[in-house]
C-alpha cells in the first residue's frame, strides 16, 4: 500500500481501470468457458446416447443366439467412434457377454470427462441384456480450454491496447484540472507567489475545490 501511495495520480487512475477491465473479463470468460464445458459435456453423452441405441439393436441378434463373436464384431465397429473408451453387454445373471475397449494403458481409468450411458438390448419384445458404452471426451476438453486460454490472451491484448489509449484521453479530460491544482499549489510554494490562481474548468467537486483554492 505504501508503494502505491507514493505512484502518480495518472497511473494510479490507470491501474484502476486496467484492474477493473481485467477482473470483468476474467468473470466473463469464466462464466463463458464454464458454460461451453457444460455444453460439450450434454452434446457428448446426446451423441453417445444415440450410439449405443444403434448399437443394442445391431447386436440384439447376435445377443439372442448367444453368440459371443458376432456380439464382439459389432462391438468393434464403435472402436472407430471418436473419443471411444469401451463397450460391453451385459446379459441376466450379471455376467459380461462381450466386452471391448480402446487398449490403452489408460483405459481403465475414470476421470471427469468418463461418461457411460446404456441401452437395453431387445428381441422378441424381450429386454435380453444391456449394452453399456463408455467414452472420454478429455481430448476434447482440452482443445477446448486451450483455445479459450489463447482467446482470452487475445482479447487481453486488445483490451489493454485499447484501454491504454482510452485512458490517455480520460485523464485529459478528467484529471488535468487536479494536475494543474497540484502543480499551481507547487508554484506558489516555491515562488511563494499567493497571486496565482487555478481556472475553474467545471461545476463538479474539482470546479468547486479550484474556486476554494
Amino acid at each position: 500500500m505504501r508503494a502505491l501511495r507514493q505512484i502518480p495520480l495518472q497511473k494510479k487512475a490507470s491501474l484502476a481501470m486496467f484492474a477493473v477491465s481485467f477482473c470483468l473479463m476474467a468473470v466473463a470468460f469464466g462464466a463463458l468457458l464454464f458454460f461451453q464445458l457444460m455444453t460439450l459435456r450434454a452434446s457428448f453423452e446426446d451423441n453417445l446416447d444415440a450410439f449405443v441405441r444403434v448399437a443394442a439393436a445391431s447386436t440384439a441378434p447376435a445377443v439372442a443366439r448367444h453368440d459371443r463373436n458376432a456380439a464382439l464384431r459389432e462391438l468393434e465397429t464403435l472402436r472407430s467412434m471418436r473419443y471411444f473408451h469401451s463397450a460391453w453387454i451385459d446379459v441376466p445373471g450379471h455376467e459380461v457377454f462381450a466386452y471391448v475397449d480402446t487398449n490403452l494403458e489408460h483405459a481403465e481409468v475414470e476421470g471427469p470427462t468418463y461418461v457411460e450411458i446404456s441401452a437395453p438390448i431387445i428381441s422378441g419384445g424381450e429386454t435380453i441384456g444391456t449394452l453399456w458404452i463408455a467414452g472420454d471426451y478429455e481430448v476434447a476438453r482440452a482443445e477446448l480450454i486451450g483455445f479459450f486460454v489463447r482467446l482470452a490472451f487475445g482479447v487481453l491484448l486488445v483490451c489493454i491496447l485499447l484501454g491504454w489509449l482510452l485512458a490517455r484521453r480520460a485523464q485529459k479530460f478528467v484529471l488535468q484540472p487536479v494536475i494543474d491544482l497540484a502543480a499551481t499549489a507547487e508554484r506558489i510554494s516555491r515562488e511563494r507567489d499567493l497571486s496565482l490562481r487555478v481556472s475553474r474548468n467545471g461545476e463538479d467537486e474539482i470546479g468547486l475545490l479550484a474556486t476554494r483554492f
